[in-house]
């Protein structure tokens, strides 16, 4: 949105690689940019596709990492950033095993905007330059909320029960919804009016998730269908995609999959925004530094069994004085740490004024 606000000439393209990504990425900016999917990364696919393209920048999120990519765009003096980029001691003992390789695709790139100092360190133990990388913090912290969300979601609330208390467990893995489905299970025989919103994180999983959940003989509602969710409904299950933020507005207590399975965890920061008590389980590895600073700030809560997921969804559900702190405490953590977007778009002006 700041680029074609402030750069109306400058055409954007999104690419991705999975059939997810794509519809995110049409769920998100529908028709302002071009969507389009990243070739093998082979020397003359790759040649061929940054010369149809040609691009004046090239920003690449986090950690997709292509050696060939990398060769052509610094072979053709296209400026290459490293936004919000993450790297676990585990990733870079990965790339450690193939030096030669990381070391010429990390020179590829003209800036290396990380999140933490840690991070930065096992940037240049990999053969990066220090001069090269600068600091920012992690840009998920300037998550935008649209202005209607809040009447979105009180709207959707309705829609679902609006004095039913809603448990959401957000992008959930294979083998995730077993342990959800019978925490859930114990806390109905305290809260027997608890409605469960289901979200699998993969489109593809949508179908599997909705029969496992008939098979436990429990009833399902779809949010494809847009029918009003009854008294008896056990399950709502998020079959959209971008409606996320949606969801999480609706609901009183959020767990974020990814967590209870060796996945690394998903964005809490979402329902940190939205000042929404957060339940995490105990793989975060993907967000150490960000789950860090929830637990500091008593902005999370972290389990790691089944029996833990259904004790804190009772005590938050039935004691909305603590839910409503560990909310409040999250969204603070989220204000307190934003800035690194408006740190991100200088050094694209700067990159791209460089290429002008």
């Amino acid at each position: 949105k700041y680029f074609q606000k402030n750069h109306p000439d400058i055409f954007i393209t999104v690419t991705n690689m999975t059939p997810t990504g794509s519809e995110k990425i049409r769920a998100t900016f529908g028709d302002s940019v071009f969507n389009v999917y990243v070739p093998y990364d082979l020397p003359g696919i790759m040649r061929r596709f940054i010369n149809k393209i040609k691009p004046k920048l090239v920003v690449i999120i986090e950690t997709e990492l292509w050696p060939n990519m990398l060769y052509m765009l610094k072979k053709n003096n296209i400026p290459v950033l490293l936004a919000n980029g993450r790297l676990s001691a585990r990733s870079a003992a990965n790339y450690h095993k193939i030096n030669s390789i990381t070391k010429a695709m990390l020179n590829g790139f003209s800036k290396l905007l990380v999140q933490t100092e840690a991070e930065a360190d096992r940037y240049v133990a990999l053969g990066a330059s220090r001069q090269n990388i600068i600091i920012t913090g992690s840009i998920k912290f300037d998550i935008s909320i649209p202005v209607d969300l809040a009447a979105a979601g009180l709207s959707l609330r309705k829609d679902l029960g609006e004095h039913r208390p809603v448990f959401i467990a957000a992008s959930t893995h294979e083998g995730e919804e077993d342990i959800i489905l019978d925490a859930v299970a114990a806390a109905k025989e305290e809260i027997p009016d608890l409605l469960l919103m289901l979200v699998p994180r993969h489109p593809d999983r949508f179908e599997k998730v909705a029969r496992y959940c008939l098979d436990r003989n429990l009833t399902v509602i779809k949010r494809s269908n847009k029918q009003v969710c009854n008294n008896n409904m056990d399950v709502f299950l998020g079959d959209t995609m971008g409606e996320m933020l949606l969801f999480y507005a609706a609901a009183d207590v959020a767990f974020v999959g990814g967590s209870f399975v060796s996945v690394g965890g998903h964005n809490v920061l979402e329902p940190a925004a939205l000042a929404k008590a957060i339940i995490v389980g105990p793989h975060m590895e993907n967000f150490l530094r960000i789950t860090e600073l929830l637990k500091q700030a008593k902005g999370i809560v972290q389990v790691d069994d089944t029996e833990k997921l259904a004790k804190a969804i009772i005590e938050l559900m039935q004691i909305p004085s603590i839910r409503r702190t560990l909310g409040v405490n999250a969204e603070k953590v989220v204000l307190e740490n934003r800035g690194a977007l408006a740190k991100h778009l200088e050094v694209m002006e700067h990159l791209l004024g460089v290429m002008a």
